[in-house]
């Protein structure tokens, strides 16, 4: 699994960072870690999350946190 790390400045100046998280084997842990880490980052300020993946795992488990 690859975790990448990268900075860049924001529209309004701001810091901005960029965490990719890809594996082209499946069931090592990719959704799950995206899913935490984006729950721990949001303690820290705005994160989005974006969802590559064509079975929306990342997509239905934030949708489930909404519902439930």
């Amino acid at each position: 699994m690859k975790l990448k790390k990268q900075s860049l400045k924001g529209l309004q100046g701001g810091q901005v960072r960029i965490i990719t998280i890809s594996s082209l084997k499946g069931g090592v842990g990719k959704t799950t870690l995206s899913a935490f880490l984006s729950l721990a980052l949001a303690s820290r300020g705005k994160v989005l999350a974006v969802d590559f993946d064509a079975n929306n795992n990342l997509t239905d488990f934030f949708a489930r946190e909404i519902d439930d």
